[in-house]
């Protein structure tokens, strides 16, 4: 089995940063999803390009962070506070102008080339880019950009991801997806849990951080990054994937 463990969320404070960081250096996590409308986005590429064997995506976003583009080019995606709107995530669409998401997410991924980062892949915050009238803007992008994707149909139909299949030829993307680790799971014993497949690849979602003033006051899913934090340094868990013969690998090895 070979798995990708990847960090989200990277930018979004200096203890979420710091958090990833340590988790790459000293723990299993292999690869990280730069936030570049975070508020701590500049110093997470100071930490990415001194690190440069740490594999990096883009975290796409359209519902935190400040938005890169400027609010007449994109006014369905902001509020009249020119911050970004929020959405109901338990459908599978929302009420935007695609055209104007693909100018938001271009200027995302274009702003972590200019900090001299070299991205693999591409995410989004709250899997938003699964939504069905945004993810063809996503395969766009990373068709354009050559980038990996995170594939995960949440309440999609099988047919929906039937006719999606063929749009997806060509790029690279885990064949299954992980988001369990979170909450309550955290620990090294969910790596005991899982029924891995023999011969075939995953991405695992994870958020470890060190709590700051940011997270205290800005995020729902607080403690829970700390424990992550732990977990993915842990021996127990390096214990476990070794002697599940798991293989970490990034995005590159796809």
């Amino acid at each position: 089995m070979r798995l990708i463990i990847n960090a989200d969320d990277f930018g979004l404070s200096n203890g979420q940063n710091y958090g990833i960081i340590d988790c790459f250096k000293n723990g299993v996590v292999t690869a990280a999803t730069i936030l570049t409308t975070g508020n701590a986005f500049q110093h997470a590429c100071q930490l990415a390009n001194n690190n440069p064997s740490l594999d990096i995506g883009v975290h796409l976003s359209l519902d935190i962070g400040k938005p890169l583009t400027e609010k007449s080019k994109i006014p369905s995606l902001l509020g009249d506070d020119n911050e970004f709107n929020r959405y109901n995530l338990n459908t599978n669409s929302i009420n935007v102008c695609p055209k104007e998401v693909y100018i938001e997410w271009r200027n995302q991924i274009e702003a972590a080339y200019s900090m001299g980062l070299s991205p693999t892949h591409i995410v989004s915050h709250h899997h938003i880019h699964m939504m069905i009238n945004i993810f063809p803007i996503y395969l766009q992008l990373a068709k354009e950009f050559q980038l990996a994707i995170r594939f995960h149909p949440r309440t999609w139909t099988q047919a929906q991801i039937e006719y999606t299949l063929p749009f997806m030829k060509g790029l690279k993307y885990a064949d299954y997806f992980l988001n369990s680790f979170y909450g309550k799971t955290i620990s090294p014993d969910f790596f005991s849990s899982v029924s891995f497949k023999q011969n075939h690849s995953y991405e695992m979602m994870c958020h470890p951080a060190y709590l700051d003033q940011w997270i205290l006051n800005n995020s729902s899913y607080i403690y829970e990054r700390a424990v992550e934090v732990d977990t993915l340094q842990s021996s127990k868990t390096k214990k476990v994937l070794n002697e599940r013969n798991i293989d970490l690998i990034t995005f590159r090895e796809l």
